[in-house]
């Protein structure tokens, strides 16, 4: 027998090898690709739930002292989010965002609600809400409680505060998509200009009904 037949098994094996190789990597690419287009919307990067969530029975108030229900949310399309009125920076950045895009979404969504929920419920009462909220736009909600009532809200929806040692509060700072049926169907980036943030909840929604 020849070298160069003693070589060809050997050379068949390394070839087999590589060829498994590489279509491990492609089917790896191929599921990863996948994944990522069922579950973000395709030109922004919402974050579209594959499976919409009911939001939980709530007993909270508003900013001009009227009961607050997870009912509230029916009807509506609403933009949810959480925050506190003597947050330094996201929290009025996000809500002079929101008030930019605000009219023009309203206009082509006339079911649209701004809800502002509170975090730290015991310094933010109704009334400091209503003052605070003023500054932006008077249709904005603002929704307080006690601190377990507020949980209650948080807790199910992934929501998280915390207060370190020095006072300062670290908190989720996305916007949170309900949808008529008061189920939060999608997680909108935050930090976003207007023009970026008005299409990622056009496209959101656009997306969402689709799917029927």
């Amino acid at each position: 027998m020849t070298n160069s037949q003693n070589k060809t098994p050997s050379i068949r094996l390394t070839v087999s090898i590589c060829l498994l190789i590489v279509a491990l990597i492609m089917g790896v690419m191929f599921m990863t690709h996948h994944q990522q287009k069922t579950t973000a919307a395709d030109t922004t990067e919402t974050t579209i739930l594959p499976t919409a969530k009911l939001i939980p029975p709530i007993k909270l108030i508003t900013d001009k002292n009227r009961a607050f229900t997870e009912k509230n949310f029916l009807g509506h399309w609403t933009l949810l989010f959480f925050g506190f009125t003597h947050c330094p920076d996201i929290c009025p950045t996000t809500l002079a965002t929101l008030k930019q895009v605000y009219p023009e979404l309203h206009a082509r969504i006339p079911s649209l609600q701004i809800v502002f929920a509170s975090i730290e419920p015991q310094q933010d009462t109704p009334a400091t809400l209503q003052h605070y909220l003023r500054g932006f736009n008077a249709d904005f909600i603002g929704i307080t409680g006690t601190e377990k009532s507020m949980q209650a809200l948080q807790q199910p929806l992934g929501i998280f505060s915390m207060t370190s040692h020095d006072q300062n509060t670290e908190h989720s700072t996305a916007l949170l998509l309900i949808n008529p049926r008061g189920k939060w169907v999608a997680l909108l980036p935050p930090r976003l200009e207007a023009e970026p943030l008005k299409q990622a909840v056009l496209d959101s929604i656009r997306v969402i009904m689709s799917k029927g």
